[in-house]
């Protein structure tokens, strides 16, 4: 899939105050993660939502452990500079 810059193109979601917010990969001056955009702001134009870890060290010297409780901050109103769908899961066994 191709990036989608925000200038060109807002996900389908954007004219839908209200509507479901789908995840995406997206691109923000902190880096590329995880977001989504809400447009229940109708009226502001809808908002980018993405999870952003703030560290101290360097990535490579710091060790994020999701499965003992480091979690990223939710940044409300992030400016997102592109974005596109993420793959679907692979499918899982029984």
């Amino acid at each position: 899939m191709d990036w989608i810059k925000t200038s060109e193109r807002l996900p389908d979601n954007a004219n839908k105050p209200g509507a479901f917010c789908p995840r995406y990969q997206v691109i923000t001056p902190y880096g590329i993660t995880e977001g989504w955009f809400n447009p229940y702001e109708h009226k502001e134009g809808g908002r980018w939502y993405a999870l952003i870890w703030f560290m101290r060290e360097p990535y490579c010297q710091c060790n994020i452990d999701l499965i003992h409780g480091d979690i990223p901050k939710l940044i409300e109103n992030i400016d997102v500079l592109a974005w596109m769908p993420l793959p679907e899961p692979p499918e899982v066994g029984e």
